[in-house]
């Protein structure tokens, strides 16, 4: 887990930079709740349902 920012980071940097690339804006809205999840300083707790439906989301738009 400890790499986890960082990988997000380039994720949401490697979104941005393809935007007009990338057909399915689900994809997009996966980089935005990343970003929000784990690299926004947030005072609203962070749920295990939501990670859940994120992960469950990614495996939807992978396959």
């Amino acid at each position: 887990m400890k790499h986890l920012p960082s990988l997000v980071k380039k994720y949401a940097e490697r979104i941005k930079k393809e935007e007009a690339n990338i057909k399915e804006k689900d994809w997009r809205e996966v980089g935005a709740e990343l970003l929000t999840l784990f690299l926004t300083a947030s005072t609203h707790p962070v749920s295990l349902h939501t990670i859940t439906q994120l992960n469950h989301k990614i495996k939807q738009l992978w396959s």
